[in-house]
């Protein structure tokens, strides 16, 4: 639970050598941050008397920061937040000198309980909503902090500050306001009326002051930004033949599933195994994070092999992906409870001392080519998304998260160009062959067991 202290009132700040984190006094900071073309404006989320604001109150506030941004864009200092962080950590103190007021407008921007961005686009398919709510425009953020993200057609998402925390507790917050007001467990407050929002303070506009250098680090971050996501792509696959009810008729783990699936794709496409990480939550830890599941196993590539050997039989088959899925679920099971190896070495290298020779394991070319995450994986399911996902986490791999419904398997493949689409149609080929080769051999076990006459 340890991380959960960071999901509201908090933010990340730039400082060399590495970030640093602060957390806010709610009671002293009971505001929210709006940004509407590339404006700040604070608006208390309670009265001068301490009384909360209603759901109908807060959208004349935000009626109000729409009326009050207008239609003309600022000079987007969000941007800064995309940057390089020692060249953004240079940039912030360049703000702070700019102006006297700056510092108070930054905190006040950083204390927020959380960021709302009111973007002026409106997204349709899941690839546009997922690239609006992955980068967005980049100007129009504030990517230091926990980010919810509306657009001008209604569709919203959130963007998660991942340094402080994981997908767990962003998960489990979302998904709790979804659910409880899918399900009509919140109090939203009197409905509106005319005088609705009458009496409250209205949203201030937090104007930071920009000097000649200040412009000069924005429009450089504006431009490395454009430069950065314009070398992506991003695909979604929202497989829809069959989930997690269709996969534990088979008696198998629904992400053990998904997970041989993404490795028979990679076989596919690249005749090989993918050196493949999965998040696993060390949750029982107090400080616990995360661990890595190594997902490429010798189980998993003697299945893709036989997958793709058109002499194995169905039965073979079948018996090496119950092998695999087997030694999938031993690993997770070893991660979740801190007996992986990944942490382990980086916990170890991390307190080697200035000047102490690194250990031989250290520059072993085998070691440094299992922790190259070509395919960076994470499944976060909910019944009340329509889509999540991130980066690659080295130049020739590709981001892979993925959900697993009922009747569907989703996932988001992000890369550096990297044949993005060809990996899309490879996972949709490899999800349609396992399930027939299961159906055939399942199929083939029932007739052996028939009673002969």
């Amino acid at each position: 639970m340890d991380s959960y202290k960071w999901l509201f009132h908090s933010s990340r700040y730039p400082t060399k050598p590495s970030d640093t984190a602060r957390k806010f006094d709610p009671s002293k900071h009971n505001h929210v941050v709006f940004v509407r073309k590339n404006k700040f404006f604070v608006v208390p989320l309670a009265d001068a008397n301490g009384r909360e604001l209603s759901a109908a109150e807060l959208e004349t506030q935000i009626e109000n920061v729409i009326r009050l941004a207008g239609n003309t864009k600022a000079i987007p200092v969000g941007a800064l937040t995309s940057e390089n962080r020692d060249t953004w950590t240079d940039a912030r103190e360049a703000l702070l000198a700019a102006s006297p007021s700056n510092a108070a407008s930054l905190e006040a921007i950083e204390s927020a309980m959380v960021i709302v961005c009111l973007d002026d686009t409106s997204p349709i398919t899941r690839e546009q909503t997922s690239w609006g709510c992955w980068v967005g425009d980049g100007r129009n953020r504030f990517y230091d902090k926990h980010q919810v993200i509306v657009f001008e057609n209604g569709k919203s998402g959130f963007l998660g500050e991942h340094s402080c925390m994981d997908g767990t507790p962003t998960l489990r917050m979302t998904e709790f306001l979804l659910a409880s007001l899918v399900h009509n467990k919140v109090d939203l407050g009197p409905e509106r009326t005319p005088d609705t929002g009458k009496n409250l303070e209205p949203p201030k506009e937090l104007k930071l002051v920009l000097d000649a250098k200040v412009e000069k680090y924005v429009k450089e971050a504006e431009q490395n930004f454009d430069k950065l996501v314009g070398s992506h792509d991003l695909e979604v696959l929202h497989y829809d033949k069959y989930g997690k009810e269709l996969i534990k008729k088979f008696k198998a783990s629904p992400d053990a599933w998904a997970q041989l699936v993404k490795q028979l794709a990679f076989h596919k496409m690249f005749g090989r195994p993918g050196v493949t990480y999965e998040s696993a939550q060390t949750r029982k830890y107090q400080l616990g994070r995360t661990e890595v599941i190594r997902s490429a196993s010798n189980e998993s590539k003697a299945w893709a092999e036989a997958m793709l050997n058109p002499n194995e039989t169905d039965e073979h088959r079948a018996q090496l992906f119950r092998r695999a899925v087997t030694r999938h679920l031993q690993y997770a099971a070893w991660a979740a409870d801190g007996q992986g190896v990944d942490r382990h070495l980086f916990g170890l290298k991390k307190v080697l001392k200035e000047g102490e020779p690194l250990p031989e394991i250290y520059k072993d070319p085998a070691f440094a080519r299992t922790s190259h995450w070509e395919l960076s994986t994470s499944q976060l399911s909910s019944p009340y998304f329509d889509g999540w996902g991130y980066g690659e986490v080295v130049p020739d791999g590709y981001g892979l998260s993925y959900s697993i419904g009922d009747e569907y398997i989703r996932w988001t493949i992000t890369s550096l160009k990297r044949r993005t689409a060809e990996l899309k149609r490879y996972l949709a080929e490899a999800a349609d062959e396992t399930k027939a080769v299961m159906e055939r051999a399942a199929a083939a076990e029932a007739q052996k067991q028939k009673p002969k006459l």
